[in-house]
């Protein structure tokens, strides 16, 4: 599974190739059902666009597997020098890029489009998809502290970890949804996402 070429993992290759052309598909089935004009169309539109939905956790997991394994060195220096340039400078200039491409349809002055940027990258109401570059910021500042945790932690206590945070972060959560009734007990993880971090690493790994 683990195969490689020049230290590079083939198969984690293939995945990103894969979850690329799944975030594509979900994207356009996400647009098109604006324009579904009826039940069945509207249904096909969100079917489709539902079973894309595993790409962002793959890459998520796929980020894991790599950064967490204690033998690649992930230094603090090295998140603020390398890896968080590369998602601000990308958040950055999309936005504004994005912005930009709104005014010229909407016909809006450029410096208003300039100034809507900017505000969006502060407030997050751009493009909606740009929410994923809000996601590996936060993920790699918290990055130092689950290479902390894996590099001390036995398998057994992977395992449980990962289970304490699949229950409290996805089945948990869907209580309230199914049978109406609040449930008072909570993780202070308010996201599913550490569980597709530390998920990819236990996977990769053969830990799970």
């Amino acid at each position: 599974m683990a195969s490689s070429t020049d230290k590079r993992v083939v198969y984690f290759s293939r995945l990103k190739a894969i979850a690329c052309l799944a975030v594509v598909v979900l994207h356009t089935f996400y647009a098109a059902d604006a324009f579904a004009g009826t039940l069945d169309r509207h249904m096909l539109a969100l079917s489709v666009r539902n079973l894309m939905m595993w790409a962002v956790p793959c890459f998520v997991m796929v980020t894991g597997a790599l950064l967490l394994n204690p033998k690649h060195e992930v230094t603090i220096n090295k998140i603020f020098r390398k890896y968080l340039p590369r998602v601000i400078i990308a958040l950055v200039f999309y936005s504004i890029a994005f912005a930009i491409f709104d005014a010229v349809l909407l016909k809006k002055p450029m410096g208003e489009a300039f100034t809507t940027g900017l505000k969006a990258i502060v407030y997050g109401t751009g493009w909606k998809h740009m929410w994923y570059l809000y996601l590996m910021i936060a993920i790699y500042l918290v990055l130092p502290f689950f290479r902390m945790a894996v590099r001390s932690a036995t398998d057994t206590e992977i395992r449980y970890t990962l289970g304490v945070l699949f229950v409290f972060q996805s089945i948990v959560p869907m209580i309230p949804i199914i049978w109406n009734v609040e449930m008072p007990f909570y993780i202070l993880f308010f996201s599913i996402y550490p569980v597709f971090l530390l998920g990819g690493y236990a996977i990769h790994n053969d830990i799970i």
